[in-house]
């Protein structure tokens, strides 16, 4: 059992914000889990068998971090700006393998539960704040970006 709060899915990898839960698997389970059911379904499309990834995962608790909310913020934005970075989209609103509007669109249903994170819950007072402090944040972020390109 775990809390999936935000992914973004590229062509060669994946990228997902994980919260396990008290009782739950550890994150060791948890990435094995995801990998092996992935690998098993594209085997199957693909007929094929074998391992489909190679690499083990790597793993940050945000909460251990010097500052857990700005953490939180950078990774949901790294997550986000992904796609862009590939140059699959110019926005990543428009990358349809991304959780990244669940987070800015309180109307958007994603085609897999999104349990929105604490630290997002606690941005404001209702959705519309929360998102706007988001939508800041990403703005913020894409000049950082612009700034170290320059």
């Amino acid at each position: 059992m775990f809390e999936l709060s935000a992914f973004t899915i590229m062509d060669n990898h994946f990228h997902f914000l994980i919260r396990t839960v008290v009782g739950g698997e550890d994150i060791s389970r948890i990435m094995q889990f995801i990998k092996s059911q992935y690998a098993r379904k594209y085997n199957k499309i693909m007929n094929r068998t074998g391992p489909y990834w190679n690499e083990r995962f790597s793993d940050k608790i945000i909460e251990y971090a010097e500052d857990p909310l700005s953490a939180f913020n950078n990774v949901l934005q790294y997550l986000a700006e992904n796609p862009v970075r590939s140059g699959y989209v110019k926005d990543p609103r428009d990358y349809k393998y991304s959780s990244y509007k669940c987070y800015i669109d309180e109307n958007y249903k994603s085609p897999v539960k999104i349990t929105l994170h604490p630290y997002f819950i606690n941005l404001g007072s209702n959705f519309k704040e929360r998102a706007q402090v988001i939508q800041d944040f990403e703005e913020a972020y894409r000049k950082a970006i612009l700034l170290k390109v320059v």
